[in-house]
């Protein structure tokens, strides 16, 4: 019995020492990778996770951007397209037929290239400066005035102005040209759509108008027009000059 016991005891100690053994052996390399292969797939997700989230939290720039402001001064240039109407109720023209003055009235219409620059200093949104319109086809001319506007929420700019009018002009039935010249009332809208380029509409009424020349107005019997235009650009604003 004792003898027994003394094999069992020594057949344990080996075992024992055989699984110390096993324990303290290193693993072999197809057993590191699968020891550690939770923890990487684990910080794979997480890093595909982070990737993820910034896609969504960064946005693109839009495309539709606010006037920059950077200064209290501002310039602009708009060109376009413009038609204008000039008419009186009492023109003294030469009739060809008998060749003699009679009073007629007249309706001219030109139509041409359309420009703006206006020049000014904005103070909390309101907007004054000075400006020069013309145009340039059918017929000329060339407004120099003042206008106020007020910028809206750096998108839109709604704008009144008042200016001088120099106009030349052709009678029926005459190859000359005349100058004529007056008061203009003008009205504006600019829509922005990407940092100060936009498109603007503008409408003008004129009265009175005169014939710049007294000798040729007291020929054609001091006649007094009326007229009204009405233009659209491409206009861009610039507050950093």
């Amino acid at each position: 019995m004792r003898k027994m016991m003394k094999n069992a005891l020594g057949l344990f100690g080996v075992m024992l020492l055989a699984c110390v053994e096993s324990s303290a052996r290193p693993l072999a390399p197809s057993e590191q990778d699968s020891a550690t292969q939770p923890l990487e797939s684990t910080s794979l997700e997480s890093s595909l996770s982070q990737t993820d989230s910034s896609k969504v939290t960064k946005r693109s720039p839009s495309l539709y951007q606010p006037i920059a402001l950077s200064k209290s001064s501002y310039g602009s240039f708009s060109i376009g397209y413009s038609q204008s109407h000039i008419q009186t109720k009492a023109l003294s023209v030469v009739d060809s037929a008998t060749n003699t003055r009679v009073s007629r009235g007249v309706d001219h219409i030109a139509r041409g290239v359309f420009f703006g620059l206006e020049r000014g200093m904005h103070w909390h949104n309101f907007m004054l400066g000075g400006y020069v319109n013309g145009v340039a086809a059918q017929d000329y001319s060339l407004s120099f005035g003042v206008r106020a506007s007020y910028l809206i929420a750096r998108y839109v700019v709604p704008s009144v102005g008042i200016s001088w009018k120099l106009q030349h002009i052709q009678f029926p039935n005459d190859t000359k040209q005349y100058n004529i010249h007056g008061a203009s009332f003008n009205a504006g809208l600019f829509v922005n759509i990407v940092r100060g380029f936009g498109l603007k509409l503008e409408g003008s009424y004129s009265y009175p108008l005169v014939i710049l020349r007294g000798v040729d107005a007291r020929a054609y019997g001091d006649p007094i027009f009326s007229g009204y235009a009405f233009a659209v650009s491409l206009c861009l604003y610039d507050f950093s000059i």
